[in-house]
């Protein structure tokens, strides 16, 4: 079958692109000619201030979610990752023909298509494998474990009724890392960017605190700040 799947996300961190790039690696059997491109829309941080202040309700973040994501942004670059070869950056404009837009998708998806991705390496022993993988997943819980407690305490710091709802959303998020959430498939590096804004969600949700209001903003803030020392 011919399909092209288009997958609409930020990806701002090269861990998320090589995850969907593992992906295709594993359906690459027999026959199967799999592409895999990256379409970059390079667009200043300004404009996508300027444009969230135009949503509405809880599709609006806020701004510092948004600076911290340009801050660690890594655009394509096949020097640090061969796989991201086939890639195309669109540089940005106000205003764009449909047409236009459709003529860049398809050469986008041609450039994939001219680079196939590889099959991947055969694996050099199952128990070694499993090994590796036990170790991985044993520093990931404790690098896990770590991050959430710089979390629980920055929200206890922030307000002292979070305490119980703080421990409690770090004890979710860490049974969640032990059975090998898809969500956490990531360099060790970058879970406190990953964990950052699940455990904003989920404390949040269980206190009852809109995205809407200057408390969810404020709180994004000192927990940000948290990570950063």
């Amino acid at each position: 079958y011919n399909k092209l799947i288009i997958i609409d996300d930020n990806f701002f961190l090269r861990s998320m692109r090589r995850e969907v790039y593992k992906i295709c690696q594993r359906h690459v059997k027999n026959e199967n000619r799999i592409g895999f491109s990256i379409l970059h829309i390079d667009v200043p941080v300004e404009v996508c201030l300027e444009r969230n202040k135009r949503r509405e309700g809880k599709a609006q973040v806020p701004d510092a979610v948004i600076e911290r994501m340009a801050r660690q942004f890594e655009a394509p670059d096949s020097h640090k990752a061969n796989w991201e070869s086939a890639s195309i950056t669109m540089p940005f404009m106000h205003e764009r023909k449909s047409s236009e837009v459709i003529e860049i998708l398809l050469q986008c998806a041609k450039v994939g298509l001219e680079n196939p991705v590889r099959v991947p390496p055969l694996p050099i022993d199952a128990q070694v494998i499993a090994q590796e993988q036990a170790r991985t997943s044993k520093s990931r819980v404790h690098r896990s474990d770590r991050i959430l407690r710089v979390l629980v305490g920055a929200s206890c710091k922030h307000d002292k009724r979070y305490a119980q709802n703080a421990n409690k959303v770090k004890n979710i998020i860490l049974s969640e890392v032990r059975t090998g959430c898809p969500s956490f498939g990531v360099d060790l590096d970058d879970l406190s960017i990953i964990l950052l804004p699940i455990f904003t969600e989920k404390i949040c949700s269980l206190e009852g605190i809109s995205p809407e209001t200057t408390e969810y903003s404020s709180l994004v803030v000192a927990l940000d700040v948290a990570l950063k020392r």
